[in-house]
């Protein structure tokens, strides 16, 4: 099943976002950033630690509220769209969504609109995402980090978003994990046409899976097209900088070396 990407699903125009802490001067995090994602597209934000990339994802799901600029889900403004439990966030310590004292079966049926019995839409899901049976009478503290993170993609996947945005999903997870979390995504994004919004550090990763990428660095847009596109003839040096490390991936030091020796960027 093939989906359109004519229809704009979300539209980020000159948002802002800046924090005040006591008297110390106020810090901006994210500067102009405008961007546009289509229904049905898998959507990459890439960029390294303190970039601003969580802030934008707290931004976009709502967790923080006072910025400036303009923030539109299928023409609506965020507020509204939010209302409609359409939009589901995965964020880096899935974790959180895990109570450690409930069952797994109570903890995914939270995510049903509708608060009947969900029994067997529930073992579907477990099957969907290859967690055991016997997980629907486990409680939180019970499951690993891997499978509670699949746990809580169920409780969102009941939930039928149009919309889900991942902070890091490749975050402390093995080699099975990670191929895993990228199948199912190209799944759900292919059968279900849910527009996924996902953030990461891994440029690998989102290479394989995104249609179109930006890159954030110090709170900014460097960088934004076809992923292919951009990350093979990249014009920013620092694009040029992350492509060039190992698998995409270099430590906090590194940046530190790029930004000693690129003062202008």
């Amino acid at each position: 099943m093939k989906f359109s990407l004519r229809a704009l699903m979300i539209k980020l125009k000159n948002v802002s976002f800046s924090v005040k802490s006591g008297f110390v001067k106020e810090r901006t995090i994210l500067k102009n950033i405008s961007f546009e994602v289509q229904k049905g597209e898998v959507y990459g934000i890439a960029g390294q630690s303190g970039s601003g990339k969580t802030t934008l994802a707290k931004l976009i799901s709502g967790i923080y509220t006072q910025y400036e600029g303009s923030i539109q889900i299928q023409g609506l403004k965020l507020t509204d769209y939010l209302k409609s439990l359409k939009l589901q966030i995965l964020l880096q310590n899935s974790n959180e969504l895990i109570n450690p004292i409930r069952r797994i079966k109570d903890i995914i049926s939270d995510g049903f609109q509708n608060k009947n019995d969900n029994s067997l839409k529930i073992v579907e899901l477990l099957k969907k995402l290859k967690l055991p049976d016997d997980v629907i009478d486990m409680k939180g503290y019970q499951l690993s980090g891997g499978m509670q993170q699949r746990v809580a993609l169920a409780r969102i996947l009941a939930a039928e978003p149009e919309i889900i945005l991942m902070d890091e999903p490749y975050s402390a997870q093995d080699i099975e994990a990670q191929t895993f979390m990228k199948n199912i995504i190209i799944e759900l994004n292919k059968t279900k046409g849910i527009t996924f919004l996902i953030i990461s550090h891994d440029l690998k990763f989102l290479r394989e899976i995104s249609s179109n990428i930006l890159i954030l660095h110090h709170g900014e847009i460097i960088e934004e097209g076809p992923t292919e596109q951009m990350l093979s003839s990249p014009s920013h040096e620092f694009t040029k900088f992350i492509l060039s490390a190992e698998n995409y991936e270099l430590k906090q030091e590194d940046f530190k070396n790029f930004k000693n020796s690129k003062n202008n960027i």
